[in-house]
């Protein structure tokens, strides 16, 4: 029981210093997801922290970012390599009118995610299980989210060629980066040239254990060619920066 208030406070914590607000529905889904998160563990690898307080501190935390920097554009919510739900589950949880898209390629991960949402009676939150090169191409999805979020999957030159093609015109692209996230950007002016990007600005944060993150924040300026993304595998080999 001490575990729990202690968590809990730890959790009002982390929104109080974000500025956001939630609800106690929001904040019982979000502690279930953490218990939900050590459960899986005992499976197979989904985080490699072991409690929820390190969960909630690190995770939870970093996911919340955009929404405590009103990052999150009109329209649905498109978060590229899920994994474990994150950055996207939390930040549906203190979104619930908003739809959101989990796109994994990992099976057992997709297995994970539905049981979580299941479990927490989330709505409109939409599994998609698959390569971002093979969801870009259809129809259904291409050109259609207000927001494409990416946390810890590639390198940016990837990312964007990944995302964008992903992106509604007018759209927004979110990436999570360390502190490497300028370099990186330095290096994929040409990805963003080609298909169809602008970057807008960043925003520096630090985790409460002191890490330094960077937010890359991009527009979806023009349509993307149809040829990008590439196919399976082609933009992590050969990412369009090293093609100059």
């Amino acid at each position: 029981m001490q575990e729990m208030n202690d968590n809990r406070a730890l959790l009002e914590g982390v929104l109080e210093e974000l500025g956001l607000e939630a609800g106690a529905r929001e904040k019982g889904q979000l502690l279930q997801f953490a218990g939900l998160l050590l459960e899986g563990l005992k499976k197979q690898r989904l985080v490699g922290e072991k409690t929820a307080a390190e969960i909630i501190g690190k995770h939870f935390y970093d996911s919340l970012v955009p929404a405590s920097f009103s990052l999150l554009h009109s329209g649905a919510v498109l978060d590229l390599g899920t994994g474990a739900g994150f950055p996207g589950l939390p930040l549906k949880i203190i979104s619930p009118g908003t739809p959101f898209f989990l796109l994994e390629a990992n099976g057992r991960k997709i297995n994970f995610l539905k049981n979580v949402v299941a479990e927490l009676g989330l709505a409109e939150v939409f599994l998609l299980h698959g390569r971002a090169e093979k969801i870009g191409q259809q129809e259904e999805y291409r050109e259609r989210f207000g927001t494409v979020l990416s946390r810890a999957v590639a390198h940016t030159s990837v990312l964007l060629e990944l995302s964008l093609p992903l992106a509604a015109l007018g759209g927004r692209l979110v990436f999570f980066k360390g502190p490497r996230a300028y370099e990186e950007l330095e290096r994929s002016r040409r990805a963003l040239e080609l298909c169809g990007g602008r970057f807008k600005e960043s925003r520096e944060y630090c985790l409460p254990s002191g890490e330094k993150r960077v937010l890359l924040i991009f527009e979806k300026v023009a349509s993307t060619p149809p040829q990008y993304p590439r196919r399976d595998g082609v933009p992590l080999k050969r990412p369009l920066d090293r093609l100059e």
